[in-house]
């Protein structure tokens, strides 16, 4: 599998409505020291998102113009246009950081459209 795939793959499962209700899938996904820059100009960390987003009402996401970029053998900058119940959103980008044998998100933006 390409380092894209497995980016890719990573970023659609943040997605998806079974993902975002687990904490245990989403402490496996984001690093510790995660941080994000949201769309609504609010900032949240780990902690945040775990007790938060599970609580989030179910949301249809799509990905466009998904693009991955290396920035190490540890790190990949990963771009998209999000598109949110059928609506452009926002700009985004991650960075995926390799712990061990799995990459986790360490930094997350939106921008809004």
């Amino acid at each position: 599998m390409s380092m894209h795939d497995i980016i890719h793959k990573r970023e659609l499962s943040l997605l998806t409505y079974e993902t975002r209700q687990s904490v245990d899938a989403l402490d496996g996904l984001l690093h510790d020291g995660f941080i994000e820059f949201g769309a609504s100009g609010k900032t949240y960390n780990k902690n945040m998102i775990l007790k938060d987003l599970p609580k989030e009402p179910k949301q249809a996401f799509a990905l466009e113009d998904f693009k991955v970029t290396h920035l190490s053998e540890e790190s990949q900058l990963a771009t998209y246009k999000l598109n949110r119940d059928g609506k452009y959103s926002s700009l985004r980008s991650s960075i995926w950081k390799k712990e061990g044998d799995s990459w986790q998100m360490i930094f997350h933006q939106g921008t809004k459209i």
